[in-house]
Parts: structure tokens; C-alpha cells; sequence
């Protein structure tokens, strides 16, 4: 397991508890996954293709990332990613935005939808896992649709752990992006044609 810290002047050594992450074993692969999502009112059906996401290069990596106190930064060797986090966010905003819109017509592949109406770009700012506290996620955001102005925004979460469970921490992961679906979604509902679609409540 490669552990660092880091910091604006040096580069140490730290290692934050986590359960089963300082023991020595087989790998263990995680893939983040879709919740439940309520429909937003019915509107105009558009083809949408959400783009790789932009990461920070701290977590753009197979290994798990978490936070420690102060500036302690642990890479988890044995608890690794399924598929890059750049191909799995998009992947399951995707599959929200396909229970949000009500549409198959939503993929990450230019070859499964040609010319779609609207692109999602995502922008990770920010990708923080705690242990026992939260993972906190912020996220810029672009909505093109060939038939209106370009749409930006961004969206935030954050959800708290109660223990230090890998399992529960990888379920946060994709808990987290249910505002940033929710908000593209609203966004692709104001970019289609046609009467306004009726405002979904936060």
C-alpha cells in the first residue's frame, strides 16, 4: 500500500485507519453504481451523450483514495477501481439521467448515439473521502444541446459515513452524484423545445 502526505512545503509518511486497508492481500475491485431516481415531468424525449469526466489527478487512479487528518493522503492498494473513475461517474449519471428523463436514449458512446441533441461535460473539482466522516464531491457541469444555449452550473454533495466500511464508502460514491444527475437533468428539461417542462422541487 502506498501512503502519502502531502503537503505545501514536504512530502511524509501517513496512513489513516480504514477496515482492511493496511492488511496485505488479494485485490478487491469496486464499481460505482445507480440509485432510485424519481422521474422529472414528462417533457420533449432528446438523445444525450455524457462525455468522460474531468478528475483530479490526486484520484484519477485504479486505487481507492481517502483523507486523514490534516493533510494525510492514503492510496489503497488492495481496494481498487472496477474502471476509471472518468468512464464510471459518467456511466452512472447516465443511468440517472435514463430514470430521470424517462428515455433509453441516453449513453457515453458517440457510436450508440450519433448526433445526439445534448452533450453533458462533467468537470470533478473536488472528490474527498473520509472515513467515518463523509465523502464530499463537487462538480462543474456543461449541458449543449444543438437547439439552445449552452447551460452551465455546478452541484455539491455530501454524504456522510458512519463507519470506516469499505463498502459503505464506495455506496457514497455513487450517492453523491444524485444531485449533479438531478441537476443535468433539469438543465437538459430547460434546453428542450416546446412549453417548459414543470419545475421539478429540490
Amino acid at each position: 500500500m502506498k501512503r502519502a502526505r502531502f503537503s505545501s512545503t514536504s512530502l511524509g509518511i501517513g496512513c489513516v485507519t480504514l477496515a482492511v486497508a493496511c492488511a496485505s492481500g488479494p485485490e478487491h475491485f469496486y464499481a460505482l453504481s445507480s440509485g432510485p431516481q424519481q422521474a422529472l415531468a414528462p417533457g420533449a424525449v432528446r438523445t444525450v451523450v455524457v462525455e468522460p469526466a474531468v478528475l483530479p489527478d490526486l484520484v484519477d487512479r485504479p486505487q481507492l483514495v481517502v483523507k486523514g487528518d490534516g493533510n494525510t493522503i492514503t492510496i489503497l492498494e488492495q481496494q481498487r477501481w472496477a474502471e476509471p473513475l472518468r468512464s464510471g461517474i459518467p456511466r452512472v449519471v447516465a443511468e440517472n439521467l435514463t430514470k430521470l428523463l424517462g428515455t433509453n436514449q441516453v449513453s457515453t458512446r458517440d457510436d450508440v448515439i450519433r448526433s445526439p441533441d445534448c452533450r453533458v461535460i462533467i468537470d470533478v473539482r473536488r472528490l474527498d473521502s473520509q472515513p467515518a466522516v463523509e465523502v464530499a464531491f463537487e462538480a462543474l457541469w456543461t449541458v449543449a444541446c444543438a437547439d439552445s444555449r449552452k447551460q452551465t452550473g455546478q452541484s455539491a454533495a455530501h454524504e456522510r459515513l458512519p463507519n470506516t466500511d469499505v463498502d459503505a464508502l464506495v455506496a457514497a460514491h455513487g450517492r453523491a452524484l444524485d444531485a449533479l444527475s438531478r441537476d443535468i437533468a433539469r438543465a437538459i428539461r430547460e434546453a428542450s423545445p416546446g412549453p417548459a417542462a414543470a419545475a421539478e422541487p429540490r
